[in-house]
């Protein structure tokens, strides 16, 4: 049975493992590259958002909506006037 030195033979001289190595260092490198940038966005929004006294969530009142919620919001909420 030849079979197993056909497919040896294919995946020694087909594929170019230097190349897939080096690819596959790459994406690497790129992607902890990748974290580290966002991780620093993200821990550098939180310093200004702490610095400035604000926190990630909005407060809400008792009925779900923000508190800042007013005017025209609620006004489009609300159920059709008849004259």
């Amino acid at each position: 049975d030849r079979r197993a030195d056909y497919v040896s033979a294919i995946l020694e001289n087909l594929v170019s493992w230097e190349i897939v190595e080096s690819r596959l260092t790459k994406a690497v490198v790129r992607a902890v590259e990748r974290d580290e940038d966002l991780r620093r966005r993200i821990q550098r929004k939180q310093h200004l958002s702490q610095a400035n006294g604000q926190s990630r969530a909005r407060p809400r009142t008792r009925q779900g909506r923000p508190t800042g919620w007013q005017g025209d919001q609620e006004v489009a909420r609300s159920s059709p006037v008849e004259a």
